[in-house]
């Protein structure tokens, strides 16, 4: 929010002074340079896409594997089994086409509540991020099941990034081989 009479690109300065933007215009490159120095560089080497099979889950495993082309940084594929019913060929299947992509993916498995699950493997294996699909489940679905996105969101020791099911529905694909939930 700016205050009357400031002018537009100045930035608020601990001392109460306005300072410019080191990308306004007529900043100098040095400025930018000195900027941009001063902020640390992540290595993003590790990225975890827990999978339920969904669409929402392929979604995010193509927003994932894209991130990790980019990045250099290798998937791991988990999925949770809350019984003692296997889906390792889904698994592997999906791990196999993330793979074809060109970049280093591995599959995992881990029993238990997703919701508390996914940030507790995550942690213990020293992932770097978090890539996950949710169903946008609202009122009453909600308060029975509750969101596995979001308790991953305030539990997880990384950044985690969340896909929506819309985006999932106006970006993805009916032929990309996900099964619904």
């Amino acid at each position: 929010m700016r205050a009357f009479g400031e002018r537009p690109g100045a930035f608020p300065h601990p001392g109460g002074r306005r300072s410019k933007s080191p990308f306004a215009r007529g900043a100098s490159p040095f400025a930018r340079g000195a900027y941009l120095a001063s902020m640390h560089e992540i290595a993003w080497r590790k990225v975890c896409c827990p999978v339920d099979f969904s669409r929402e889950s392929r979604a995010a495993l193509e927003i994932a594997v894209d991130l990790c082309r980019r990045l250099g940084a290798e998937l791991t594929i988990l999925h949770v089994q809350e019984d003692h019913t296997g889906r390792n060929g889904e698994l592997d299947a999906w791990t196999e086409d993330a793979a074809r992509l060109g970049i280093r993916t591995l599959a995992a498995t881990t029993r238990g509540d997703p919701k508390t699950a996914i940030a507790r493997w995550t942690h213990r294996h020293g992932f770097d991020a978090i890539v996950m699909g949710t169903h946008g489940w609202t009122g009453r679905a909600r308060q029975l099941v509750g969101s596995v996105a979001e308790n991953t969101v305030r539990h997880a020791a990384c950044p985690v990034m969340v896909i929506h099911e819309e985006w999932a529905r106006a970006h993805l694909h009916e032929d990309a081989g996900a099964t619904a939930h």
